[in-house]
């Protein structure tokens, strides 16, 4: 009887489901927080009589319009250029700050961390890199912010590190925490071929 190895031992940044899951933890943070941003802005509220956000299109400016429950709000001109903006603020000081901080509250919760090459916990300015593309994802709204996060997911998934662009940007890898410290790169991937040194 031959034993079987973790894939986690073989490759500590062999944990996507742990990756997805922090990110469905962490995306109701961002996006509650986006939407308390929008209202600090103070949109304006449309009129129930008309086809509201709908009515928008093919309008030219700067422009964000919500539905919330029943009502339609809108920010025109430089106030939804600052609010988009302001998203990825929002994105890069969860993502980067606070990851470098204490780590965001998805990946505490599940138990994994940003580490730099060195196996050790990524400073400030790795993990503001990394969060780079999510932030500008974020940023751009609705079809970016799903764009940016579907590339790394299947990042994660194909990337012999299991590495999405953000932390190729920033030469950063994420880990259980139990691995900090310790971080041994395989050298060949799950199918045997030789992965390139970094």
């Amino acid at each position: 009887m031959t034993e079987t190895q973790d894939p986690e031992q073989l490759d500590p940044t062999n944990i996507p489901g742990r990756r997805f899951g922090a990110f469905l933890i962490d995306l109701p943070i961002t996006i509650g927080a986006s939407i308390a941003t929008f209202f600090a802005y103070g949109p304006t509220e449309l009129p129930a009589d008309t086809d509201g956000c709908a009515r928008l299109t093919g309008d030219s400016g700067a422009r964000f319009c919500m539905s919330w429950g029943d009502s339609q709000y809108l920010l025109e001109g430089g106030r939804a250029g600052w609010f988009l903006l302001a998203i990825g603020g929002i994105w890069l000081a969860y993502h980067g700050v606070i990851q470098a901080l204490v780590g965001t509250l998805g990946k505490r919760l599940v138990g994994i961390t940003v580490v730099g090459p060195d196996g050790q916990r990524a400073p400030l300015w790795r993990t503001l890199v990394r969060s780079l593309p999510l932030a500008i994802g974020a940023s751009l709204v609705g079809l970016g912010f799903l764009a940016a996060a579907a590339i790394g997911f299947v990042m994660i998934l194909v990337h012999p590190r299991h590495r999405r662009f953000g932390d190729v940007m920033a030469r950063t890898y994420v880990v259980r925490r139990r691995h900090v410290g310790q971080l041994a790169l395989p050298t060949v991937d799950r199918v045997g071929v030789a992965v390139p040194e970094e």
